[in-house]
């Protein structure tokens, strides 16, 4: 058995959360549909479902040594290969990216933003597929090589980590957003205690009793429809995990690529939030339960939410 790195993943990841923002080579490209990023988050069971390989043979990755870092990823359109000799004909000329209107490093507070917030979605994407997650040393402080995505021969600061990103005593305001050490560890603890996050068959179209599960909803709370999958022209929707030998669902997770927050319905409550990558929900809406099957799910963000058993349920 081996595992291989699913450069399917990487590409329909990047371009499902940078949406209509996404470039290869500094050209537009279409964003990437639903049922393209589905099928990538639930294994490419096109790519590694045959001779008995299982879901962890996909090597799940949004960024790698050979290519942009994940900052590079939402900041740079084009490649930066200059300093490297090679008259910046180096590199991959086709990543799927974006700057989000301006080249490079930006004070705008919007840009800014929304930056920080697809690179921790592109981050909770990989965290929670099924498959086997890597990432990328130095994307959890925000580490950028200025654009050059074939930075090997450069053993200089372009090529070295810079780990100023993260929050420290002297300058936490100014790091912190750039440090995103402390969603990655609610995420591998997450994935750490639950089975269906990391299940090692492949998820079935028909489900028995002892099988995990996986239900696919629209933002309103009915199951996607075959249109659905195909339609370009909205790319929030949701799904719920059963867990195998479970009744109701134990989770749900909320996408959100669009640049505009969704409502969206949750069928099956009661709910609690417990990660929020855009980091805009206050602490105290984590300690209690969603007062309605109803949630805000905020621009470029991802929502997991835990199901909570009602009293009549059995333990």
């Amino acid at each position: 058995r081996f595992a291989e790195w699913n450069d399917r993943f990487r590409d329909a990841v990047r371009g499902y959360w940078l949406g209509a923002a996404a470039t290869a080579d500094g050209h537009a490209r279409a964003p990437v549909q639903r049922s393209e990023f589905a099928k990538r988050f639930t294994a490419s069971s096109d790519l590694f479902q045959h001779g008995q390989r299982r879901p962890q043979s996909s090597i799940n990755f949004v960024a790698a040594h050979d290519g942009r870092t994940l900052s590079d990823v939402v900041t740079y359109a084009c490649r930066h290969n200059e300093a490297n000799g090679e008259q910046n004909r180096d590199g991959h000329a086709h990543e799927v990216c974006s700057n989000f209107g301006v080249e490079g490093p930006s004070p705008d507070a919007r840009i800014t933003d929304t930056r920080r917030r697809v690179r921790r979605a592109m981050l909770a994407s990989t965290l929670l597929a099924q498959g086997t997650p890597m990432l990328l040393a130095g994307d959890e402080a925000g580490n950028s090589q200025q654009g050059n995505n074939n930075a090997y021969c450069q053993d200089n600061a372009t090529g070295w980590i810079d780990w100023s990103g993260l929050a420290n005593a002297d300058a936490p305001a100014r790091t912190a957003r750039d440090d995103d050490r402390a969603l990655i560890a609610q995420l591998i603890a997450l994935r750490a205690s639950e089975a269906y996050l990391r299940w090692p068959e492949w998820y079935r179209l028909d489900p028995g009793e002892c099988d995990p599960a996986i239900r696919w909803l629209r933002p309103d709370g009915t199951d996607m429809r075959i249109e659905d999958w195909h339609d370009a022209s909205s790319g929030a929707f949701a799904c719920q995990l059963r867990a195998a030998g479970a009744a109701a669902p134990r989770s749900a997770i909320a996408f959100n690529p669009d640049a505009i927050d969704r409502p969206f319905e949750l069928p099956d409550g009661p709910w609690q939030l417990i990660i929020d990558t855009s980091g805009s929900f206050p602490p105290q809406v984590f300690a209690g339960t969603l007062d309605d099957s109803a949630v805000l799910v905020p621009a470029h963000s991802l929502l997991v939410l835990r199901r909570l058993a009602s009293a009549s349920e059995p333990a």
